[in-house]
């Protein structure tokens, strides 16, 4: 209910759920759908045509969206593969996390790490200098 009301931790939470076998309920198609409703309601209905996310500050204020996002985008993900956004979720994790971490929620530092892990990966080469020069650039 509270997903249909467009609240965003709902929406996310409900892709964690149907993106997992821990509930024995799980459902790719529902997780994605999930996802991206609760990207729709920080950006709007038009947001799947946005292609820069940069400036899209907004989106650090939900870390863990990010980083599923990012994670569901990239080559071996549950999504179509978007290089390009999903590295711009990565950052956008990346840095709603460090900012978890300066307030003092350490619980976020294992979650950080994998963040940074899958920020590394070769897969994201051809786009990294381009976005880590316009996060440099806005932040």
């Amino acid at each position: 209910m509270a997903a249909q009301k467009e609240n965003i931790d709902a929406a996310y939470k409900l892709g964690d759920i149907y993106g997992s076998t821990k509930w024995g309920i799980q459902d790719d198609e529902l997780s994605n759908y999930y996802y991206r409703q609760a990207v729709n309601f920080i950006l709007g209905k038009d947001s799947e045509k946005a292609e820069l996310l940069v400036w899209h500050h907004e989106l650090q204020e939900y870390p863990s969206l990010c980083f599923a996002l990012g994670r569901q985008k990239s080559k071996n993900g549950k999504m179509l593969t978007n290089i390009a956004e999903a590295y711009q979720f990565l950052k956008h994790a990346e840095l709603g996390y460090l900012q978890e971490l300066s307030n003092g929620h350490l619980m976020y530092e294992k979650t950080y790490a994998q963040v940074k892990q899958l920020l590394a990966d070769a897969q994201f080469d051809p786009v990294r200098e381009k976005y880590d020069q316009l996060f440099a650039e806005e932040y």
